[in-house]
């Protein structure tokens, strides 16, 4: 729990510098360049990989990835960038492999900045899935004590 609040400390610390650059800023109708800076990037989100089996006959399959957070770190210069994305596990809620099965997810990506041309390459990759709905297809489960059912070799690679 204190790592999870150390991060949102660093984000809004990261935020403020950011908005204090643009405070001291006199001309508001200035458009910066930043052909020759190093932008730095920190990204935490809550997106996560679901999909659903819908079948007219038996209750749906609702698949889910177990994690909570995703973390992204970018750097950007002159003509290139690069970004890695991963599953934190110094996040308390990312790690309740015990129920929903072990997780992992990366995220690589590279961009070329040509003119006013962007290119974008990217990888990314999830692994380990667990059923949702799991009392859906056995009655005797118990949430938050019986672990849920698992996929753990189910990949997803865009």
């Amino acid at each position: 729990m204190k790592k999870e609040k150390l991060l949102r400390l660093l984000l809004l610390s990261f935020s403020s510098i950011a908005l204090s650059q643009n405070e001291t800023s006199k001309d508001t109708l200035a458009i910066l360049s930043f052909a020759d800076k190093v932008m730095v990037k920190v990204n935490v989100d809550t997106q996560t990989d679901s999909y659903v089996d819908r079948d007219n006959t038996s209750s749906d399959l609702r698949l889910s990835a177990n994690n909570n957070y995703r973390l992204t770190l970018s750097l950007d210069y002159k003509l290139v960038g690069f970004s890695f994305g991963f599953s934190p596990r110094f996040i308390s809620s990312n790690n309740d492999d015990d129920l929903k099965g072990k997780y992992s997810f990366s995220d690589y990506q590279f961009r070329g900045f040509l003119g006013k041309w962007t290119q974008e390459v990217y990888y990314k990759k999830s692994q380990g899935f667990y059923v949702e709905n799991t009392g859906d297809f056995d009655p005797s489960w118990r949430e938050g004590i019986d672990p849920y059912l698992q996929f753990p070799d189910l990949k997803n690679t865009p």
